[in-house]
């Protein structure tokens, strides 16, 4: 029989690495059933579709992804499952944040909350940015605050004066770009999202500035796993999970995000 919290996670696939977010000690733990969704938001929505009909699961945590966030919400709604999508910042899915019905945890700060946080910390109208395929929701918060997109690195760094290049995708992407600095011998700033950063190493010759939110990823990855491995240990409603999160953190929703910087 499935152990009754289901954990969601890119174990493998180029997003692996997030899948490390969630402690060893909680995927291992006898009440968690873990699938990997590699990443990939079609198998992602089809795993919550398994998991809807799975006998034993009361709920879960993870589908990292905002497309599979978001496909995934209407699934379990309708199951009557509680959610916590520690990851998701779709606007669609952050607003459902401790909606009791069935029990909905989405604290991060939605794409343009973090587009603006970016923003500020880049310097603001006139930075250039390159985002990644997965980025459309920050590219276009990105757009709307009047940042500049290009779709090369190199187109950036061909711009004359450029002296800040801010990243908006994944760890992959990052490193992508990182390797265009690096190969071009320039020195510049380089400015990533939380999504490019979760699980980086340190980039030789390069320091990258970390633009994050309050908490950071990780933190709110095993917050809301063990949120949710208490909720269905102590046999709590929907209603019950989304109460003791608000009276535990102090705040119906986290604090608006301010640029840190982080050096990996």
């Amino acid at each position: 029989m499935a152990g009754p919290l289901a954990v969601v996670a890119p174990l493998t696939g180029p997003r692996g690495r997030w899948g490390r977010l969630f402690p060893a000690d909680l995927l291992e733990h006898p009440a968690v059933t873990v699938f990997d969704d590699a990443a990939d938001p079609e198998r992602s929505i089809a795993l919550a579709r398994q998991i809807a009909a799975t006998a034993g699961i009361r709920a879960v945590a993870g589908h990292f992804s905002s497309e599979a966030a978001a496909g995934a919400l209407p699934v379990y709604r309708r199951a009557g499952i509680p959610v916590a999508f520690p990851l998701s910042s779709a606007p669609g899915v952050t607003r459902e944040h401790l909606s009791p019905e069935p029990g909905i945890i989405a604290p991060m700060p939605d794409n343009v909350e973090q587009a603006a946080t970016l923003w500020r910390s880049a310097g603001g109208a006139g930075t250039y940015a390159w985002a990644g395929a997965s980025a459309t929701g920050l590219a276009v918060a990105w757009a709307d605050l009047g940042g500049q997109l290009r779709p090369a690195v190199t187109e950036i760094l061909a711009e004359p004066g450029v002296t800040t290049l801010v990243v908006l995708g994944t760890l992959t992407d990052a490193e992508r770009a990182l390797a265009v600095v690096a190969a071009s011998g320039r020195r510049l700033r380089v400015v990533l999202s939380d999504d490019s950063w979760v699980g980086s190493a340190a980039w030789e010759g390069l320091t990258p500035e970390v633009v994050t939110t309050r908490p950071d990823p990780a933190v709110l990855v095993e917050q809301c796993a063990r949120h949710m491995l208490e909720a269905v240990q102590e046999g709590l409603t929907g209603a019950e999970i989304v109460s003791l999160w608000a009276r535990r953190h102090g705040i119906a929703h986290w604090e608006k995000p301010q640029p840190i910087g982080v050096r990996p």
